[in-house]
């Protein structure tokens, strides 16, 4: 294995490539198969591979990520090099290794893959503790042709003979399967606990022999029985009798492990929950840490408790801290008025606590008026909002300055022709049809539940108006005031509505205020002008209306629909809340 530069990405590479006194048609399929193994199988255990090619020679090379650590087999050795038992810790330790290679083999099982060469010496272990399950030489597919991998070949004897299974040793095709990688993990365990391999002997054949037996071990007193346990069971003759899956063994080797481990994580949680005590402090309330510190705190913490229980439930140690840890996070989300996490807290509480549910019932019951109260400011907001339905709203205007000028319009014309003298029959039937635009323009609004009480009221004050203001024409015809005179104090009557909805609603209406004011005026002033003034004027007042009415820009308003349906999602988000 070379050390390399990959220029392209300008990172360190390892390239693995053949001794020249390894080269041959064997050598190179072994590479290329290892290459074609490890290509396929991505996990973390397992070594990427970046390339493959071939060299200047035309010799395969595999160009691998480059791990910076040893075999795992260099730090076995030390373990009994005084002829003394190892230290617990550290054997401890070096099991967490080998669950890793477990992972890594579940894995390539999953995918059809099997090793065939597991031992220390064939395990990497990088300098960060990253664990590398290599050497994939010998690795053959379970699967057929269907996935690309080399199949198992009859009559092959391959392996290392110290770790070998015996149906490895006995070159038994039929019987290789996951099993015969669990023997080997279970080989390289004993290594781990003895400092020697599985079958130690003199000479090729004895140890194949060994292999082939596979007897039960009597391991030292050091061992502990559930580990020797283990390690026989991995290695059993009968692979029915093995560990039916590498995950398996790992499961039994982190059982023995765990109630250590489960401490050690508590004392990592108690250290997470100290500091988040101290950051805290004796008064949630007036917290000034930051937040994602906090949380990451907490959920450190958790994790590590939670873990330690999953671990060992009964490790109180670590439900005490649990319990602790979740009541000050609930103190703390209370505080800063979180319902919905803090809930959820309180329902992972080991142990329940009435006075916290009583203030997380009290939290969410404030929160709920809130709502309702922001939900009801938010209606009368929308209500008293002029703005809504302001599109419809202003073409009606255009269409009453059109609709006017055309009507009164037509009357000046036949005037002017001598064709007919308009009067106080014709100005109460133009009024009428305004007032029956007006009439379809709000029923329209009340169809499409687009209007809001004040866009109501506006259409409501223009009928009255309009009402009236056929009341004063008929008023004046009935009392014989001049046409022209009741014609400009019923306009004088519109532009005083025109005022007061100006008041009360939208003060830019005072622009038709003016408008129609004139009108009156110019009407008394200018009589023989009258329906000039009325056809221009009003159009005027009416289109003036209806620009102020503009949208300044698009999607400034929202319509009845767009809120109501904003309210009740608003609603129903308030009702998952609870």
């Amino acid at each position: 294995v070379w050390s390399a530069t990959q220029v392209a990405l300008r990172r360190r590479v390892a390239v693995k490539r053949l001794r020249d006194e390894r080269v041959g048609p064997q050598a190179e399929a072994q590479l290329l198969r290892e290459a074609l193994v490890t290509g396929a199988l991505e996990h973390p255990n397992i070594v990427p591979v970046h390339a493959l090619g071939r060299d200047d020679d035309g010799r395969p090379l595999l160009v691998m990520k480059r791990i910076e650590g040893t075999p795992w087999s260099e730090r076995i050795e030390p373990l009994y090099a005084d002829e003394r038992p190892p230290d617990p810790r550290t054997v401890e330790l070096h099991l967490g290794i080998l669950m890793q290679v477990c992972q890594a083999l579940d894995f390539a099982h999953a995918q059809g893959v099997i090793h065939r060469d597991i031992k220390p010496e064939n395990v990497m272990v990088g300098s960060f503790g990253e664990v590398y399950l290599l050497d994939w030489g010998i690795a053959v597919s379970t699967r057929g042709g269907d996935t690309g991998l080399p199949a198992l070949e009859r009559g092959t004897l391959v392996g290392t003979p110290g770790y070998m299974a015996p149906e490895m040793a006995a070159a038994d095709v039929d019987r290789i399967d996951q099993r015969t990688d669990v023997y080997l993990l279970g080989a390289t365990l004993h290594e781990l606990v003895t400092g020697q391999v599985r079958h130690a002997a003199d000479g090729v054949f004895a140890t194949l022999t060994l292999a082939f037996e596979s007897a039960p071990y009597d391991y030292p007193e050091w061992v502990p029985m559930e580990l020797a346990a283990i390690c026989n069971r991995a290695c059993h003759l009968d692979p029915e009798q093995r560990f039916p899956r590498a995950s398996d063994l790992r499961e039994a080797l982190a059982e023995f492990l765990r109630h250590g481990s489960s401490r050690e994580l508590a004392e990592v949680g108690w250290e997470r929950l100290e500091v988040l005590g101290d950051m805290l402090g004796p008064d949630v309330h007036t917290v000034t840490a930051d937040a994602i510190q906090i949380h990451a705190l907490a959920s450190e913490g958790r994790f590590a408790f939670e873990r330690a229980l999953q671990e060992w439930p009964r490790n109180e140690e670590a439900s005490d801290g649990l319990q602790r840890l979740l009541e000050l996070m609930i103190r703390y989300e209370l505080a800063n008025g979180n319902l919905r996490t803090a809930a959820g807290l309180v329902g992972s509480l080991p142990h329940r606590r009435p006075q916290l549910e009583q203030e997380l019932e009290r939290l969410g019951n404030a929160q709920q008026q809130r709502r309702q109260e922001i939900a009801r400011l938010e209606r009368l907001r929308f209500e008293a909002d002029i703005n809504v339905f302001s599109r419809p709203r202003r073409r009606l205007s255009y269409l009453h300055g059109l609709t006017l000028a055309v009507l009164v319009g037509g009357l000046t014309v036949l005037r002017s022709l001598g064709v007919h003298e308009p009067g106080y029959p014709d100005a109460v039937f133009v009024i009428t049809v305004l007032a029956v635009v007006v009439a379809v323009g709000r029923r329209r609004a009340m169809a499409e539940h687009a209007a809001n009480e004040a866009n109501r009221r506006l259409f409501d004050s223009l009928l009255g108006t309009l009402v009236f203001m056929v009341g004063a024409l008929v008023m004046g015809w009935w009392g014989g005031v001049a046409y022209h005179a009741s014609l400009a104090l019923s306009i004088l009557l519109g532009s005083a509505a025109a005022a007061m909805n100006a008041i009360f609603f939208d003060r830019r209406l005072v622009w038709m205020t003016v408008s129609l004011a004139l009108v009156a005026v110019a009407v008394m002033v200018s009589p023989e002008y009258r329906g000039v003034w009325i056809a221009v004027g009003g159009f005027v007042a009416f289109a003036a209306s209806g620009i102020i009415w503009r949208e300044v820009e698009k999607g400034e308003h929202r319509t009845q629909r767009e809120a109501m349906l904003e309210r009740r999602s608003t609603a129903g988000s308030g009702a998952s809340h609870e």
